[in-house]
């Protein structure tokens, strides 16, 4: 009986663990502070039209998969089944608003692996809109970006293409990912300056206003990871309360082979 109590106590206490941390992070965690705060700062910050250089300054280009054929995970989503290699680049050119200037950044894609990469970033720049959008502030310190689904890196980010139809997307564990508010234009776009210096691309209205929407996107997630840890914390507790029960029952049933009583003098 002895692994079978250590077992199921341990599996009680694990789950009461998870229940507590999902508790904590829909008490304390989340975006929604951060998305806030960047808003404040937009708002804080001042308006210009941007307008960006056609021509490239670096370019950043490396290996990467995409998906080629998806199956069904039975819960009405799917999984990737096959990949097949692509490269992605780093497009950098300048973007200039009032007396300043900053670098920034595209991405593209293309899956000829063995393509000129130059040429596919002065395609874009020959062209009249970037698909995409990342501005360094004037140290490279800090950027801000839109149209990535990306994993952040200051200086050479990684990630795919924006593909959904939300303002944005609130992850967990990485970083608020948004929809660009306005397309990209070479001879012009409206673009923000924030009180803390980066450069966001679109009006400052329609950023607060994607951000306040974002906010409440994160809150939803809150409440639902504070939900789900009630649950598992009930469960777990549930759980444990159960296996004692039973394992004191055994106890008394089996002890000295007939049922256990305490002696009453008798």
């Amino acid at each position: 009986m002895g692994w079978e109590s250590v077992v199921c106590s341990c599996v009680g206490l694990v789950v009461i663990s998870g229940g507590i941390a999902l508790v904590v992070y829909g008490a304390i965690g989340g975006e929604a502070d951060a998305i806030t705060a960047e808003a404040e700062s937009i708002d804080a910050g001042n308006q210009y039209t941007c307008t960006s250089s056609s021509i490239l300054t670096t370019t950043d280009c490396r290996e990467t998969e995409y998906c080629t054929s998806y199956v069904s995970d039975g819960n009405g989503g799917s999984t990737c089944k096959n990949y097949d290699p692509m490269m992605q680049c780093y497009c950098e050119a300048a973007v200039s608003f009032g007396e300043h200037t900053y670098a920034a950044r595209f991405s593209i894609t293309n899956t000829d692996m063995d393509g000129d990469t130059t040429t596919w970033c002065n395609n874009v720049l020959s062209g009249d809109t970037w698909p995409n959008f990342l501005a360094f502030n004037s140290d490279k310190s800090n950027y801000a970006y839109c149209g990535f689904r990306a994993y952040q890196d200051s200086v050479t980010i990684e990630g795919t293409q924006f593909d959904s139809d939300s303002a944005c997307l609130v992850d967990a564990i990485l970083d608020t990912d948004y929809k660009c508010m306005t397309t990209i234009r070479k001879t012009g776009f409206p673009c923000v300056q924030a009180d803390d210096g980066r450069l966001f691309a679109g009006s400052k209205s329609d950023l607060v206003t994607q951000r306040e929407d974002c906010t409440t996107i994160s809150n939803g997630q809150q409440m639902a990871f504070l939900i789900l840890g009630i649950i598992l914390i009930v469960f777990g507790l549930v759980w444990i309360g159960c296996f004692l029960k039973s394992l004191c029952s055994t106890l008394r049933e089996g002890l000295l082979g007939r049922p256990f009583k305490i002696w009453s003098g008798d």
